[in-house]
């Protein structure tokens, strides 16, 4: 929608190739879409009206892999790898740029006038992260640069409420207290699975939204310490 009318699109310089290789992991093809929403529909019309809870389920997953079918990868028409992208709306000055973490392509958005930073999936609030693409080496110091940098700043996350600083420095904290704790797994000698049971998260995180990330974050914390993430 927005390439047919001639909005660009600013991203990192690596969504160009992303597009062709990691993006389409998550989006099959046409042919398995159209298949799995015909699997659905039918599904769907064997199921007894009384079944609501199951023709519930079914049409769901029919509205999903319909907006699925909808969806078109589309290139970014300007990217960057390093510096700030400086974008004038009207009177209103908002500043991108590019730091380590989450994935090897995040974008900051600074706001200057109303002291806002969208982090997209650099920042998250009271919640567990996904670090399957993430290096939290790299993402804790990241951290610690955007809150230093906008201490006095409202966040947007990527995942969670609106946010202070306060809020992305505890975000930030569990992320060094999991790097700790895989650390002392790895050195007492326990295997992957060992830390996943033995790894537990502490009481302070545990009102954090996405619980179901905890032990997911150990194993991809140990692969990265270990250098085996991704292999």
């Amino acid at each position: 929608m927005l390439a047919a009318r001639g909005v660009p699109i600013i991203a990192h310089d690596n969504l160009i190739k992303w597009q062709t290789t990691k993006n389409k992991r998550f989006l099959p093809a046409p042919e398995e879409l159209q298949r799995r929403r015909a699997d659905a529909t039918k599904q769907l019309s064997e199921t007894a009206e009384d079944q609501k809870d199951k023709r519930a389920s079914l049409e769901r997953q029919v509205r999903r892999l319909a907006a699925m079918m909808a969806i078109q990868l589309t290139n970014p028409t300007v990217t960057f790898g390093s510096g700030s992208v400086h974008l004038y709306l009207g009177k209103r000055e908002v500043i991108l740029s590019t730091l380590p973490g989450h994935t090897g392509g995040d974008v900051l958005a600074y706001v200057p006038d109303a002291n806002v930073v969208f982090t997209g999936d650099l920042g998250w609030s009271k919640t567990l992260p996904n670090l399957v693409d993430a290096t939290v080496n790299d993402w804790i110091p990241t951290l610690d640069e955007i809150t230093s940098q906008y201490p006095t700043a409202k966040f947007i996350p990527g995942h969670g409420n609106v946010a202070e600083a306060a809020e992305i420095k505890d975000f930030r904290d569990y992320l060094d207290d999991l790097r700790t704790r895989v650390k002392r797994g790895i050195a007492d000698g326990l295997t992957v699975d060992q830390a996943k049971q033995q790894s537990k998260l502490p009481e302070k995180y545990k009102a954090f939204a996405f619980q179901n990330f905890a032990t997911p974050n150990v194993e991809d914390m140990y692969k990265e310490l270990k250098g085996t993430k991704g292999n």
